[in-house]
């Protein structure tokens, strides 16, 4: 209960340094739930099977990590128990008003711990980009040997593309932000991916929170404003994503805020080079730390979220 409470804190600061913080505890708390070392289930009474002690462990741990700070693991109703209806569906119920009431930001922050390996592709289409692959693989005469094509096409698979590509964005200032997600398509000649647009909650009941939320902070006094707090307009989107990082659940559209507990601060050629030094001086074995969305548009709407009652 104190871990969700000093976790529940961090969310709600205000600040993208201490949402980072947070998210690196719950991927911590994830992570000891999948191998069985949940600190949880040692204060469980001893009437709760440990199964059960995991497994409501997993649901406060999902709850916190979708900002629902005060998620109960056995909740009842007023009226008490209703035939056919079983505490879960109770708690969906819940949550579903809860999220028309107290709607969360589109982009909730993640850390995920990636293999290097998972950048290696990367790496090869960087070398071939930079020349470092020699393309006069392919003899003289009519014996010809396969092409550096061929060779990169054989090392980087059949896709022979990145488990992730980038894309720049510029942060427009406002809370309002954190509740849309970037529409990412491809333009121009050459293909790029660039940010088409931006859509925000659909349901007229949740736009309308959403709007009280952002009023919220319109009509507060300056005293944040005097804070020393370092506001970032730039900021590099996910502009597609497998792999690895896909199935941890890194999505189109994030934004990547810190690199190994550190902000990141750059653009998308940046972090792709700083991806690739890694895999280039780790290798295959290393592990890299990535958060996303802990920026400051989705730390202010959180604070201004936990103060709805």
């Amino acid at each position: 209960v104190e871990e969700q409470k000093y976790v529940t804190k961090l969310m709600s600061s205000g600040y993208p340094n201490e949402l980072c913080q947070g998210a690196q505890i719950l991927a911590g708390i994830a992570d000891n739930i999948r191998n069985g070392r949940a600190v949880a289930v040692a204060a469980t009474p001893a009437t709760t099977a440990p199964n059960r002690a995991a497994a409501e462990t997993a649901r406060a741990t999902a709850a916190l990590q979708s900002g629902y700070s005060n998620a109960g693991l056995s909740s009842r109703s007023r009226d008490g128990d209703m035939p056919g209806v079983t505490n879960f569906q109770r708690e969906m119920e819940q949550q579903k008003r809860e999220k028309l009431r107290r709607p969360l930001p589109a982009r909730m922050p993640l850390c995920v711990s990636l293999s290097t390996g998972e950048f290696e592709k990367m790496a090869l289409q960087y070398r071939q980009q930079s020349g470092m692959v020699d393309p006069s693989m392919s003899g003289e005469g009519n014996a010809k040997k396969p092409g550096w094509k061929s060779f990169l096409k054989g090392m980087l698979g059949t896709g022979g593309t990145a488990s992730m590509t980038f894309v720049d964005d510029e942060w427009d200032g406002s809370v309002a932000d954190a509740f849309a997600r970037a529409q990412i398509g491809r333009t121009g000649k050459d293909n790029r991916q660039t940010v088409k647009g931006r859509f925000g909650p659909q349901n007229p009941a949740e736009k309308a929170s959403v709007q009280r939320i952002i009023a919220m902070g319109l009509h507060e006094d300056d005293k944040r404003d005097s804070l020393t707090r370092p506001i970032r307009f730039q900021r590099v989107l996910i502009g597609s994503v497998g792999g690895q990082a896909g199935k941890v659940g890194i999505k189109k559209g994030d934004v990547v805020t810190h690199i190994n507990g550190e902000e990141f601060v750059g653009d998308a050629a940046a972090l792709h080079a700083l991806l690739v030094e890694a895999y280039e001086q780790q290798g295959r074995d290393g592990v890299i730390m990535i958060v996303v969305n802990a920026e400051d548009c989705t730390a202010e709407a959180l604070r201004l979220r936990a103060r709805v009652h």
